[in-house]
């Protein structure tokens, strides 16, 4: 057989086979042996013949082959040969033209030795392709497994991703590859190498504190401990690291329940499977379009994590998170997380007076530039300055000794003070600058002041384009993506759509900007060099940059009222809830979902005429108004089926404009108007809101309420009031504003029964709960929240703590008595049960007071239950604090009796014997 299998060479075999066995038809009995040998071998040859035309054969499988049907062959020839001597063609012929000839067989004796060879040949065929087949059929099985497993595999990725995912869109992983790529090899070993570090990184001391001044570098040494703690650690599933890095630019993303939401998936992120808590999650939340509690991501990072050996979390720039008591809050919970995992914790802070005195106590190290690494840094940058630079060796060692002098632990001065020569052409030229590099506490301004001069000596249209980036980084409301800045860059203003010969590539451009503007490239974001940038150009845009803002605002409207991206949002709405719909959105006009947001709050800090004029001209056509509100408002959420038709109003007070609000009123809009749904603008004031437009939504709530003829308990189709939604979506201030108000009723019920403190408590808003539960008087005692739960039983599954001390203080709820909800629901369990089935031990001591406690319903406290309810009761009492652990008695179905009892019991008389 020739090199190179092909299935003609099988199928020669095969009717060679078939051919031999037709010519043992008839044998004598002496050949039946043999004959059956040959049937057996033309079976196995059909059997390859079925299987290998649909399969894809390796290298020796075809090899394999091409020896067992050459080896077929050659028998097959040579038994057909042998067998002409024992038969002669039938000398009668055929007796009609269709019947052919045929062999009779010699009336004389086989000879063995003829027969016996080839019999042999036929066994180790037959063996050699059973063999084969065999190999082949393993083949199939795996690669049928694999198949499977790969699907398998690939439908487990998805879920998995699409659960992180919901947990939090933030990528910290990616900005930690960003930060240590731009890491200087060889500089930050001072922090690896102290005392404080390696007694931390012992579990000596679980927390590290490293305040630095501005520009210390405190960022990049966090990104170089995240680096060392993954080569470290990283192969170890049962240790856990997670970093945060908290930005100025988002504190709409950095509230409490966010940044828990992104530690626990910074921690599964390292995981091959999701533990069954957070799939529990998961699904209990994203059925009802809900967010999960503080307390409740605290228990879920609780539980997954109580038997890893160790967890590491870093957290960078804590002064940069700065909303309402959310550092408080975030550093009380991780000290929770302490107490019952063994988390070591680093943090990295500017010199805050609030967050020092978070850390009293604790390990601490302060982060500054050394002179070691500071004159690393300029000496590996020093490629980057005038070819004459590079030259003069003795000029390179002043420039290091001066600007290391001058910055004094800044790191990010060192950058801003190398930059600053990349433009002097002559050694006079860079040593002048030396002597003037600026010192002291206002450096960093002098520095950002020396480096606009040198963006304002350049040509009219690099200067213009350099104002364009830093106008659009610095007012933005949040970090811009390259391709957002891109297409921003490009709008050229009132034109009718975009011009894509217009688009600038942004890592050449930025080279006008002076260094001040960095592209994270694994993140895909652009921001200035540093947050005191921010902060600077912030402070001085009235003077480098008067009418920003204005430019920024008439570009979104612009872009908004391109015809293109007009319909590609009403292509959007009909396909809204699909999975993809609103990614491809958002893929294929990259600025929509910041200027539908954000155009209005531009305008509003801004507001003129002449922005006036375009904002209600905008305003003026429904189309894009009911568009651009299905765009803003709940893109992700189910489809609706139709387009919900809304007025200016309701798109006013949904991103929280009260000037724009007030000049439509003024022009006699209705400030009560219906939508579809049958909301007014009141509800939508009372939603979540995107970062900033929260603050404006609580502004156009008390102008709403200040008009005559808005009803403040307005109920929608779902019989919802503006108080409930608040509830839901846990809207304090604007809570407190509808309470405030004279006509305000509390009890209202939707349809599924609810009222807003019920909603409250549901969705884990305390507060809310709280202000309620206090200052009215809230009907609850009949309300029944599925399953037989009760409400009580809804605060302790979300672990709200506050509520179940507020139902049992001013409702008199005691867990003994049947009719409220300490008694056990219709599968027995008791609340205190309950607390200890979601993981909420800090309950059992609010539960389990006074020492007397009913676990489960029934006379004589006593309980007939099964082992598994027993283990139950006994983990309720174990986990009670020793002071309030109660004294329970019960009997087993063998009439054993057990008590657990405590000093505490005996000192309250509560020692006596169960009733016999």
């Amino acid at each position: 057989m020739s090199f190179g299998y092909s299935i003609g060479d099988l199928i020669v075999v095969v009717q060679l086979a078939n051919k031999v066995r037709r010519r043992f038809v008839d044998s004598p009995a002496q050949f039946r042996a043999i004959s059956d040998e040959v049937k057996c071998l033309s079976n196995l040859l059909r059997d390859l013949d079925d299987m290998i035309p649909d399969r894809s054969l390796t290298q020796k499988h075809v090899v394999d082959l091409q020896d067992n049907l050459h080896a077929c062959k050659n028998l097959l020839n040579d038994l057909d040969i042998t067998l002409d001597k024992y038969q002669i063609l039938d000398k009668s012929g055929p007796t009609h033209l269709s019947d052919k000839s045929r062999r009779i067989w010699k009336r004389l004796k086989w000879e063995p030795a003829d027969i016996q060879e080839l019999r042999a040949r036929l066994a180790s065929n037959v063996s050699l392709l059973n063999a084969f087949l065999g190999t082949i059929a393993i083949s199939m099985t795996r690669a049928t497994q694999a198949g499977v497993d790969r699907v398998t595999s690939h439908q487990v990725e998805q879920r998995h991703s699409q659960i992180l995912d919901w947990l939090s869109p933030d990528d910290f992983s990616a900005q930690q590859t960003d930060l240590f790529r731009r890491h200087k090899e060889g500089t930050g070993q001072w922090l690896l190498n102290s005392h404080e570090f390696k007694l931390w990184l012992r579990g000596e001391r679980p927390t590290l504190f490293c305040p630095g001044i501005p520009g210390a570098g405190k960022t990049m040494l966090t990104s170089l401990i995240v680096h060392n703690l993954q080569e470290m650690f990283g192969h170890d599933a049962n240790v856990g690291i997670a970093c945060i890095y908290c930005n100025f630019k988002r504190q709409a993303d950095q509230m409490v329940d966010h940044l828990l939401a992104s530690l626990l998936k910074g921690l599964l992120q390292g995981q091959i499977n999701l533990p069954q808590d957070v799939e529990l999650l998961y699904q209990r939340h994203k059925s009802r379009g809900s967010r999960p509690s503080i307390t409740e991501w605290s228990d879920t990072i609780k539980a997954i994590t109580r038997d890893w050996s160790r967890i590491f979390l870093v957290i960078d720039a804590l002064d940069e998170c700065t909303g309402a008591g959310t550092r408080s809050r975030l550093l009380k919970e991780i000290a929770s997380l302490q107490d019952h995992v063994n988390m070591s914790f680093f943090a990295t802070s500017r010199f805050i007076p609030d967050v020092l005195e978070e850390f009293n106590g604790q390990l601490m190290l302060e982060i500054r530039a050394t002179d070691e690494d500071v004159s690393t840094y300029i000496t590996d940058r020093m490629t980057e300055l005038p070819a004459f630079v590079r030259r003069n060796s003795m000029l390179q060692e002043e420039i290091v000794s001066k600007i290391t002098a001058a910055v004094d632990g800044m790191f990010l001065l060192a950058k801003l003070n190398l930059d600053s020569l990349s433009d002097k052409m002559t050694v006079k030229a860079v040593k002048v600058a030396l002597q003037e590099l600026p010192k002291g506490s206002k450096a960093l301004d002098s520095a950002y002041k020396e480096a606009l001069q040198r963006i304002e000596s350049q040509k009219l249209g690099c200067q213009q384009l350099a104002k364009s980036i830093m106008s659009w980084i610095v007012c933005a409301q949040k970090q811009l993506t390259t391709p957002e800045l891109r297409y921003a860059l490009a709008i050229e203003d009132e034109s009718s759509e975009l011009d894509e010969d217009n688009l600038a590539d942004l890592s050449e451009v930025v080279a006008v900007c002076a260094g001040l503007v960095v592209i994270d490239e694994k993140s895909d974001v652009v921001r200035l060099v540093h947050y005191t940038a921010q902060d600077f150009f912030g402070r001085t845009a009235s003077v480098w940059a008067p009418f920003a803002e204005e430019m920024v605002a008439k570009s979104c409207l612009t872009y908004l009222s391109f015809g293109s991206v007009v319909e590609s949002c009403c292509d959007f709405i009909a396909r809204k809830g699909s999975t993809r719909a609103y990614d491809t959105l958002c893929r294929d006009n990259v600025l929509v979902r910041y200027a539908a947001y954000y155009w209005g709050y531009h305008a509003e800090k801004c507001w003129t005429d002449s922005l006036e004029r375009r904002v209600l001209g905008f305003l003026e056509d429904n189309k894009r108004v009911t568009t651009y509100f299905e765009v803003t408002f709940d893109p992700r959420g189910p489809a609706i089926g139709r387009r919900r038709e809304v007025t200016a109003v309701h798109l006013l007070a949904y991103l929280g404009l009260p000037t724009a609000m007030s000049r439509l009123l003024c022009e006699g809009h209705s400030p009560d108007p219906k939508a579809t749904n049958g909301k007014t603008p009141l509800f939508y004031a009372c939603c979540k809101g995107v970062g900033p437009i929260e603050v404006g939504q609580e502004e156009v709530v008390k102008l709403l309420l200040s008009q005559k003829g808005v009803d403040v308990n307005s109920v929608d189709d779902s019989g919802s009031t503006p108080l409930s939604m608040a509830a839901w979506y846990g809207r304090e201030a604007i809570a407190t504003s509808l309470l405030d108000h004279q006509d305000i009723q509390i009890n209202v019920r939707n349809s599924l029964g609810q009222t807003a403190f019920v909603i409250a408590v549901e969705t884990g808003h305390i507060k809310i709960a709280q202000i309620l539960l206090e200052r009215y008087d809230v009907g609850l005692l009949d309300f029944v929240a599925g399953e037989g739960s009760h409400l009580l039983k809804l605060a302790i599954t979300k672990g709200d703590h506050t509520i179940v001390r507020l139902l049992r203080q001013k409702h008199n709820i005691e867990l003994n008595c049947s009719a409220y909800p300490g008694s056990s629901d219709s599968d027995g369990r008791t609340v205190s049960m309950k607390s200890v089935e979601v993981g909420h031990h800090e309950l059992v001591d609010l539960l389990l007071h006074p020492a007397e406690v009913q676990l489960s319903h029934h006379e004589h406290r006593q309980c007939r239950i099964d082992q598994d309810r027993r283990r139950s009761i006994e983990e309720v009492v174990v986990n009670a604090k020793p002071a309030s652990r109660p004294r329970v008695t019960w009997r087993d179905a063998q009439t054993h009796e057990y008590t657990i009892a405590t000093p505490h019991a005996e000192r309250e008389g509560f020692m006596q014997s169960a009733p016999e």
